[in-house]
């Protein structure tokens, strides 16, 4: 047998717990619009799960957004970079990291191996290849008739800039420049 509560005011502390005879219930807020109305934080041990979902494996379990600092250097050795700008932005929804990076250096020495970008602020799954979307602001160093292209590989923290020919061919690094400045975004699996 059901119990239906309608139009009480349940004293939880500071917070009230409402009912009202819409069948509306609300933490927080004495006048719950919807049928669930919550002013305030809402924390769940285990996650959340949408509809009539019951699998552990579904459920939303993680929400972070915050910066990092991009680091720029050679895949081999990283050497020591002289920064003019750097930005690194990401939001995390369960697995699913999205991000935006804008680095800008004057000098890099020291390094050696093909240009990479680090400092990601998690290290991406083991089975998932991820592609970047790569913007020059300044322009890199590259073989004649080349773009620019980057990727994040598995199981990595880091992005490598590589360099594909317009006339078709096969993905190449970017040897270290000593300034450049570019913008990235991308999505990638944890």
């Amino acid at each position: 047998m059901a119990t239906t509560i309608t139009g009480t005011t349940i004293d939880v502390g500071p917070n009230k717990l409402v009912a009202n005879s819409a069948g509306n219930v609300g933490v927080g807020t004495s006048s719950p619009a919807k049928p669930l109305d919550v002013t305030g934080d809402i924390r769940t041990s285990t996650g959340i799960l949408f509809g009539t979902d019951t699998a552990a494996a579904n459920a939303l379990d993680d929400y972070e957004e915050g910066n990092f600092l991009p680091t720029i250097g050679g895949g081999t050795t990283a050497g020591t970079p002289t920064y003019d700008d750097r930005k690194g932005r990401y939001t995390k929804v369960g697995r699913l990291v999205t991000y935006q990076i804008y680095i800008v250096w004057s000098a890099l020495s020291g390094g050696a191996g093909n240009l990479r970008v680090g400092g990601l602020p998690f290290t991406s799954a083991a089975d998932t290849y991820n592609s970047v979307t790569i913007y020059l602001d300044r322009p890199l160093t590259m073989s004649a008739n080349n773009v620019a292209q980057a990727y994040l590989g598995v199981s990595n923290s880091f992005i490598n800039i590589v360099q594909y020919s317009v006339g078709g061919g096969s993905l190449t690094g970017v040897p270290i420049d000593t300034n450049a400045a570019f913008m990235l975004q991308g999505s990638y699996i944890v």
